[in-house]
């Protein structure tokens, strides 16, 4: 049986007028999300808008949680050339800002009773010998519903995504129309923010209610003062915010400072609390991410430079080495068969050259014959020809 079997295509309008469309479903192995799998549904999503583009009036922007792929500069960088804003939504609030998860809380609970229900149906009608079969294709009975026998399970898609109530959870959440009426939910933490002496609404509109509780408060806490009791052991302090220029932002927008900050954050948090809730897609965000391969670029370069020119240093001391005792004792540290004449010092020049190593491990230099036993050894596993110069690293 196939997966899409008891699954209805659906007409909607998108960026090309009403058409019908298929269903799909998309999961990593897991059963969750991942990158790859976050880039196809935002493919999805772009080909029922053929017209997105990079220009005004015909960009898309999506609202997203911090999961997985919102942080591949690449695939940002993909959505903003086609005009595919993505937008993070305030990390840790998908309860109370998410439009969609208003409407899943009910559908998961009607999705367990449903599959509660087949599968005590299935155990009902199973032969005596055999055991009840579940596969993909029940998905599309579980969700849109069907019969069974005397089975008959309902349509959660049309009871919980109908249009009126998307419609009734975006005006919830303060989407559509936009009102922000998300700020007044009880889980959201609220304050007091004061402009030029009087309390900014625009910074949270529960502020005058709050203002009123304390008000209140210091009211009976007073009172019980002067009649003898312990009232401010009652007492609510709360700490009254003066607005800033920019509110909830640390650094500002197309600046030095919010790029460098952008390159060194590395949670969602700290993205959201330097920029005050800029898109992902933003110039700034994307320069964040070159700067840090930029900065890995140079890093990268700095320790091949180092390790250049320690090779370089080195070649050039066991070259000086060499020529020296060519010229004061007739010696070729190369091609002489028995090294002992050769002292420590220079022996210790020679082997970090021929090790490639600024120090030399403790069981070679233990002694002079540890020293000469390995520069034998290497001396004679190796072409003859390293005491020709090396190139110098070039700026």
């Amino acid at each position: 049986m196939d997966v899409l079997e008891h699954i209805p295509k659906i007409c909607s309008d998108y960026g090309n007028g009403r058409k019908e469309y298929s269903c799909n479903f998309g999961a990593n192995e897991k059963g969750g999300m991942n990158t790859p799998e976050f880039k196809k549904y935002v493919e999805n999503i772009r080909h029922i808008f053929p017209d997105c583009a990079n220009i005004s009036g015909r960009r898309i922007m999506l609202k997203v949680d911090s999961g997985p792929g919102r942080s591949d500069k690449e695939f940002l960088a993909w959505c903003r050339a086609r005009g595919i804003i993505i937008y993070p939504g305030v990390p840790n609030t998908t309860a109370v800002l998410q439009e969609m998860d208003q409407s899943y809380g009910g559908f998961k609970t009607g999705y367990y009773v449903s599959l509660a229900a087949l599968v005590e149906h299935r155990l009902k009608t199973a032969s005596a010998s055999g055991q009840p079969q579940m596969g993909a294709a029940d998905y599309g009975m579980l969700i849109f519903g069907g019969n069974e026998g005397a089975l008959e399970l309902p349509n959660l898609f049309e009871q919980y995504f109908s249009v009126k109530k998307l419609k009734r959870f975006w005006e919830k959440v303060g989407a559509v129309p936009l009102t922000r009426n998300c700020l007044l939910s009880p889980q959201i933490q609220h304050e007091i923010v004061m402009s030029d002496g009087a309390i900014d609404l625009t910074a949270d509109r529960q502020a005058t209610h709050l203002a009123t509780i304390l008000a209140k408060n210091k009211e009976a806490c007073d009172k019980l003062c002067d009649l003898g009791y312990k009232g401010n052991l009652f007492r609510v302090e709360l700490q009254i915010q003066q607005k800033s220029a920019q509110p909830g932002r640390l650094t500002t927008e197309n600046s030095s400072e919010r790029r460098e900050a952008l390159a060194k954050a590395r949670t969602a948090g700290v993205h959201f609390k330097v920029t005050g809730g800029d898109h992902l897609t933003s110039d700034d965000m994307l320069i964040g991410y070159e700067l840090v391969e930029r900065e890995e670029e140079i890093m990268k370069l700095e320790s091949q430079k180092k390790d250049a020119l320690g090779a370089t240093g080195r070649n050039k001391h066991a070259q000086e080495v060499i020529i020296r005792l060519r010229a004061e004792k007739r010696v070729d540290a190369i091609m002489i068969e028995d090294p002992s004449p050769i002292t420590n010092k220079d022996l210790d020049i020679l082997l970090k050259w021929k090790m490639d190593s600024e120090t030399l491990p403790g069981a070679v230099s233990k002694t002079k014959a540890t020293r000469v036993a390995k520069w034998i050894e290497l001396r004679n596993a190796v072409a003859n020809d390293d005491d020709k110069p090396h190139p110098d690293w070039t700026s």
